[in-house]
Parts: C-alpha cells; sequence; structure tokens
C-alpha cells in the first residue's frame, strides 16, 4: 500500500469560512508554491488528533501529503492535493467513515513568512452546510480549515494493475484450496541424449534377437518351425514431461538393464546354437548365410 496514490483531491477555497475567517488566495498559492517533502511532510490524522485517550498513546497517522498545487475555478483559487493513504484510511473509507478533509495551516512557516500545509485532516463532523468552523490545533499555531469531501481515486503504476489483476482472476476462477508444489528441474541435453542412446542400443538388441531367431527357425523342418510371434508395436511416446533427476536416473538405469539383458541373452542364444555342429544345415546346397549365426 505505499506506493497507493490518489488522484488530485479539492481540499481548500478562497473566500470567508462559517465563523467568518478567511482563507485568502495569496494563503492557497503560498501552500502550493512552499510545499516540499524533502523540507516537510504534512501527515494525514483522524479528527486533527495527535494522541488516543482513550488508548493513552499517540495516534497512527493515517497517512501523508505527497503534492500540493493550486488552481482557478470558477472565479477562487482553489487548493489540490495527492495522498498517500495507508491501511487506516483505506478501512475507514471502506466503511463509509471519515470522508471529509481539513486542512491544517501554518501562516509563518519555519518564520518565514509564508503558509505551508503541516497537516490534514479526516473527518465525519461536517455542519449541515458542509462546512465546520475554523479550528486551532493543540498547539494553537496550525489553523484548520473547513471540510471537503473526501472521494479517492487513484493512480496505479504498471505492476499495480498486473498485481490487481492477478487477485480478481484469482478470486473469481481460483481454486478454494492452492497446492504448492515444488519446481522440478527440466532435463537437460546431456541427460535426453544418454536416454537416446539407451533406447537405441536396447531397440537394436531386440531387432537381432529378432532376425537372429527368424532365420534360425525357418531353416528347421516345418512341423518343428514355430509360428513367430508377431513383432510388438512400438509403445507410443508420451509427450514430453518435466522430470526430476531421481525419476532420469532410474529410467536410465532400467533401461540400461534391459538393453544388457537381450545383448546377454542373444550371445548365450549363439553360443547355444554352436555347441551342436551336426544340427545345423548341410551348407552346401541352398541359399543359407552362414554369416547370420556367426
Amino acid at each position: 500500500m505505499g506506493m497507493l496514490k490518489t488522484e488530485w483531491i479539492r481540499v481548500a477555497t478562497e473566500g470567508t469560512t462559517i465563523d467568518g475567517r478567511t482563507i485568502t488566495k495569496e494563503w492557497i498559492d503560498q501552500m502550493a508554491e512552499t510545499y516540499n517533502t524533502d523540507e516537510y511532510v504534512g501527515l494525514i490524522w483522524p479528527e486533527h488528533r495527535r494522541f488516543n485517550w482513550f488508548e493513552g498513546k499517540e495516534e497512527d497517522n493515517w497517512g501523508e501529503v505527497v503534492a500540493v498545487k493550486s488552481e482557478m475555478h470558477s472565479g477562487k483559487q482553489r487548493l489540490f492535493v495527492q495522498l498517500r493513504p495507508n491501511s487506516h484510511l483505506l478501512l475507514a473509507n471502506e466503511k463509509q467513515q471519515k470522508l471529509f478533509t481539513s486542512i491544517e495551516i501554518d501562516p509563518d512557516f519555519c518564520s518565514t513568512g509564508k503558509c505551508y500545509l503541516v497537516g490534514l485532516a479526516v473527518t465525519d463532523r461536517p455542519a449541515s452546510t458542509g462546512t465546520t468552523k475554523l479550528q486551532f490545533s493543540a498547539n494553537k499555531s496550525h489553523e484548520v480549515t473547513a471540510l471537503y469531501p473526501l472521494e479517492m481515486e487513484f493512480q496505479y503504476t504498471e505492476q499495480q494493475q498486473k498485481k490487481l489483476f492477478n487477485r480478481l482472476f484469482s478470486s473469481l476462477f481460483g481454486s478454494e484450496k492452492e497446492t504448492s508444489t515444488k519446481d522440478e528441474a527440466p532435463m537437460n541435453k546431456e541427460q535426453f541424449a544418454a536416454l537416446t542412446d539407451s533406447i537405441e542400443a536396447l531397440t537394436l538388441g531386440q531387432a537381432t534377437l529378432q532376425e537372429t531367431l527368424t532365420q534360425h527357425f525357418a531353416q528347421q523342418p516345418p512341423a518343428q518351425t514355430p509360428t513367430p510371434e508377431p513383432t510388438p508395436e512400438p509403445t507410443p511416446q508420451p509427450e514430453a514431461e518435466t522430470v526430476s533427476p531421481e525419476q532420469f536416473n532410474q529410467l536410465v538405469e532400467s533401461i540400461n538393464a534391459m538393453a544388457q539383458g537381450t545383448q546377454d541373452l542373444q550371445t548365450k542364444f549363439s553360443q547355444l546354437l554352436q555347441e551342436a555342429p551336426h544340427q545345423r544345415p548341410d551348407l552346401s546346397g541352398g541359399d543359407f548365410d552362414a554369416n547370420t549365426l556367426v
């Protein structure tokens, strides 16, 4: 909330107040001319109070005045301010409380002979005419002016607008219970290459074994030739998903074990065929290629 700033708000107009005091055009022009947050920041107070007698402690301020200007409207000089309210003022305003403003003036700020806006009050006690009598603050040196309605419209930065939109979107469409998940590291190029090599080794071992079995049993008598099982269709690859390093390592170990098992099976099968050379078919005839069993 610290960066929230209102649009320009009218807080004073030149002329006679309800109790006969006068706010001059010179006062308004001087407050607009002299106000400088590097010199002195005018704070916002509830009902001009600096001390909370009920709680026995100093009153919390409700924000600050960040800018002041004067403009002529309808033949009268008027004072405008931009405010940076804090949660106290925002909460009260949401409850339709403290809807009017009253400026606090030091007519001789730091012995300069010029007026300075030293504070601003918010209150709920306007007179029936919409203004209230001029009052003095505790130190008797700050004038308190008539009341004006406090209508706050805010200026938002682009970042604040995005945050507000996200909050609104979440409140309208977000789930009632948010689950927090820990981001997992995506697969990098080295991991992908290792996975690809393991899959290729497994595929090569299966293809070689299948070719060996097919050619071997094709030379046996028809009665003893088993019907080769159809080659299983490759399992469709699932869409790429992010896996954790632990899951990836387990996957690679499993695939490597399968590939090694397939190669071991091929080696043992070739040795088994060579242990009984008399069972080999006669190479003097036919188109049998002995290189397939080497």
